[in-house]
């Protein structure tokens, strides 16, 4: 190996085989390229699946050589801010193209800041994420791309980050797992959000949040039915989204009123980038146009993390919702099931999880989503009675003979 390149989302090693002599670069063990490693030849651009994941070609393989055949020309703003100094440094790379995939880069952070505070760490972030990154970094560079263009191939993030490593007696590599075990992030230290006390869930009045998108890959349909006649119609350049938007409002609307009639207590809110639509008198509508740090900081994550429930299409969109809430239902579409289980945040490792975390078929009926919400909520104490029991079993005092019943 003769040299490293920040291509963006990945690390490449610059390497010749001693054998032959060829050259190639290759993917480093940090964040997708631990599970999906691709190699690419130099002379050649052969692309090496090292994986033999067929269901990455294209999302890992064919942009890595689409990027080197013809690498981005253009300048890239890259902000640096110093926190404080530091002479060893960790350098943490979360860019990525998907949300949820530099959120959890991003929350690998909490490991390296807790395990080794004698180094100073760096992200390497997009700049919309500059909201979440944690105290106690020594330094952010964040990069003005929108996380939509960052599957290119940027050799000015690569001059960069040379650049500034001179500074430095020691850089090493940050792994930027890209499935973090959540249940060791306090997702407090990013947010600035309490999540959720599950110890008060049985006291609480019940709060369910919807999680809203209004663009087409993210409804919930009403059918099968209503799904292949938009395919159909937009085929012909006929558009009925605003339409299938507002009878996704009457899905949700329909659901709060089924689950109030059981749970007459009960508290709504609504968020999501949009404002189709309104909810007057059933929820509080917490909806924006488009990304703003400051009020999704303190309107949706305050919301999600005072919400028994977050109810929502799968999606990156879930994930925050996840990791502050009590439990989300998702509404799953199958041909997402490769990235199942993707934007859940499980708080514990105990069975708890797979109770309060729940994903239903694309097309389900309000009727069933409020049955679920409701019996989530109203037997939730007597699960959670059985479970503290069997807790028991798990403390650290050696097994007792089982006695005969008294009778």
């Amino acid at each position: 190996m003769k040299d490293v390149i920040f291509q963006g989302i990945r690390v490449l090693a610059d390497c010749r085989c001693k054998s032959c002599g060829y050259a190639f670069l290759h993917d480093y063990p940090t964040g997708f390229g631990m599970c999906y490693p691709v190699a690419i030849g130099k002379e050649d651009a052969r692309t090496y699946n090292l994986s033999q994941d067929k269901g990455c070609e294209t999302w890992r393989v064919t942009p890595l050589k689409e990027g080197f055949l013809k690498p981005e020309k253009e300048e890239v703003k890259i902000e640096k801010v110093v926190y404080r100094p530091a002479s060893k440094v960790i350098i943490l790379n979360a860019l990525d193209f998907c949300f949820s995939h530099v959120l959890k880069k991003l929350l690998n952070a909490q490991r390296y800041l807790d395990e080794h505070p004698e180094m100073g760490l760096i992200i390497l972030i997009p700049k919309a994420f500059e909201y979440l990154v944690p105290e106690g970094v020594a330094e952010a560079w964040y990069v003005h791309l929108s996380i939509r263009a960052l599957n290119g191939w940027f050799p000015r993030i690569d001059a960069f980050v040379k650049k500034e490593w001179e500074r430095f007696e020691e850089v090493f590599l940050g792994q930027a797992y890209p499935h973090p075990d959540t249940t060791r992030i306090d997702i407090s230290r990013f947010t600035g959000v309490q999540p959720f006390d599950i110890s008060t869930f049985a006291q609480k009045k019940p709060h369910i949040t919807f999680a809203l998108r209004e663009d087409l890959g993210r409804l919930w349909f009403h059918s099968r039915l209503e799904f292949m006649l938009r395919e159909i119609l937009h085929k012909f350049n006929i558009n009925i989204d605003p339409i299938l938007v507002r009878r996704q409002n009457a899905l949700v609307k329909s659901t709060i009123k089924k689950i109030r009639r059981q749970l007459p207590d009960a508290e709504f809110s609504i968020t999501g980038f949009g404002g189709a639509g309104s909810f007057e008198g059933l929820a509080n509508d917490y909806r924006i146009p488009g990304p703003d740090p400051e009020y999704q900081k303190n309107y949706w994550f305050k919301t999600y993390a005072k919400s028994h429930l977050v109810i929502g299409i799968a999606g990156s969109h879930m994930y925050m919702a996840a990791a502050h809430s009590a439990g989300v239902i998702d509404i799953f579409y199958p041909e997402f099931y490769h990235t199942y289980t993707d934007d859940l945040f499980f708080h514990t490792k105990g069975i708890r999880e797979t109770y309060l975390n729940r994903y239903v078929q694309k097309y389900i009926k309000a009727s069933e989503v409020a049955a679920h919400a409701v019996a989530m909520i109203r037997y939730f104490k007597r699960f959670n009675r059985g479970l503290n029991h069997d807790a028991y079993h798990y403390a650290n005092k050696p097994e007792q003979p089982a006695s005969k019943p008294t009778i």
